[in-house]
């Protein structure tokens, strides 16, 4: 089964990804700087809610996923090293659409 969050996140993360190809660094930190105030915002609202119990229907969910999960998915790339993140997301099947184990290839990593 796919993650809603993952998915949303995927979009938002290779946005940033884009703007750091085409203006570099200092253009994909402001783009976060932008992502973080907005699910800062959603956090204040109360509407926060952990990624995993994310769904496609629920009120802010994908404002949340595409916030909250873009900053993990940074986050990850920045533990992982550029390459390897590359690598993950850019296999012959797509992006990884699960974090459920065994099937991930996105725990195998981690």
């Amino acid at each position: 089964m796919a993650d809603f969050w993952l998915r949303e996140a995927t979009a938002a993360f290779e946005q940033v990804l884009r703007r750091e190809a085409e203006e570099g660094r200092p253009a994909a930190r402001e783009r976060l700087q932008v992502l973080r105030d907005a699910y800062l915002g959603l956090r204040e609202a109360s509407l926060d809610r952990p990624l995993a119990e994310l769904e496609p229907s629920g009120r802010g969910d994908a404002q949340i996923a595409r916030t909250k999960g873009a900053w993990v998915l940074w986050m990850l790339r920045q533990a992982v090293g550029p390459l390897a993140y590359r690598e993950l997301w850019s296999a012959p099947q797509g992006p990884p659409v699960t974090t459920e184990a065994p099937n991930s290839r996105l725990v195998r990593l981690l």
